[in-house]
């Protein structure tokens, strides 16, 4: 039965992936045609909102622990989020608020969905800092909406050198209180593209170094999106997931290192697709619990593939 089972999945996963369209990507830097696959077709279809963090809402999620807030993170399949790995290295327990237009308080508790399973990058270092990436298996997928959906990954390597010419980004973050009501909600920052070396602590190729216009980067938490948008087949806009908010300067004004995306697209891949099938097996069988753990068990970090 489990293998029938890992079989058909294996069979369907080969179907989708055969019928999925090269979707024509116009990139915003020198108008060329890209062409690449997403990770998710549905992605960042956006209501068109007066406000950038109003729509980046929709894929933006929160995670924390049992009693507070650990760091940012992004929506990317109905049943995975990613985010830095620094934030769930070695943490149990796990949570994530999706829609996340403020930081979580205690009222919003109820909300959260369990993270049945975490996974760390085998080579994630914290000094230096490199391959700092992981993603979270909620214990439940989500409906997709209007007000919920995921954010778009480009699955194609191709893209690396065009990522690499990108001299503005997009940042979302949470205003630090003090600012008044209006300014706790999520918002972009602009942020340039900057020389390496500006961020004093050797970043790989693997890395963005990068700061805001008005060098002011409070309220930008470990585990937030840097983004593009990004025009698809001439007519429709969406944002486009580039970086991770990985490290800063001790000044935290200063610039901000951000894991490239684009370095790690197989790891997401083949990591989204093992979670996948480890669901899918457990459906089958009725397992209650499998090698990731259970639901009761807390959030297991897992190693990667």
């Amino acid at each position: 039965m489990r293998k029938l089972a890992v079989l058909e999945h294996k069979q369907r996963l080969y179907q989708m992936q055969s019928s999925l369209a090269w979707i024509p990507l116009f990139t915003l830097l020198l108008g060329h045609l890209v062409s690449a696959k997403l990770l998710d077709e549905s992605c960042g279809n956006s209501k068109e909102l007066s406000r950038a963090g109003l729509q980046a809402a929709a894929w933006m999620t929160a995670v924390s622990n049992a009693t507070h807030f650990l760091c940012g993170g992004t929506l990317i399949h109905e049943r995975i989020v990613l985010t830095a790995a620094r934030c769930i290295d070695q943490q149990v327990n796990l949570f994530v608020e999706l829609g996340a237009y403020n930081i979580p308080d205690a009222d919003s508790m109820n909300s959260r969905i369990p993270v049945s399973t975490a996974v760390v990058h085998r080579l994630f270092s914290k000094l230096p800092i490199q391959n700092d990436i992981g993603l979270l298996k909620l214990s439940y997928s989500v409906v997709f909406s209007d007000d919920i959906h995921s954010t778009c990954i480009i699955m194609d390597k191709r893209i690396m050198s065009s990522v690499q010419a990108i001299q503005t980004f997009k940042a979302f973050a949470w205003a630090p209180k003090n600012r008044g009501l209006e300014s706790e909600n999520l918002h972009a920052l602009i942020f340039h593209r900057l020389n390496q070396s500006e961020c004093n602590i050797n970043p790989s190729l693997n890395q963005i170094c990068a700061g805001a216009s008005d060098g002011e980067t409070s309220g930008l938490y470990y585990g937030n999106p840097l983004t593009k948008s990004v025009t698809i087949a001439g007519t429709i806009k969406r944002e486009v997931q580039i970086g991770i908010a990985s490290s800063r300067n001790p000044d935290r004004n200063g610039p901000v290192v951000f894991t490239d995306i684009t370095s790690h697209v197989d790891w997401i891949a083949a990591n989204v697709e093992r979670l996948s099938l480890e669901n899918s097996v457990q459906n089958a069988t009725e397992e209650a619990d499998i090698s990731t753990g259970n639901s009761n068990a807390g959030s297991l970090s897992n190693p990667d593939i």
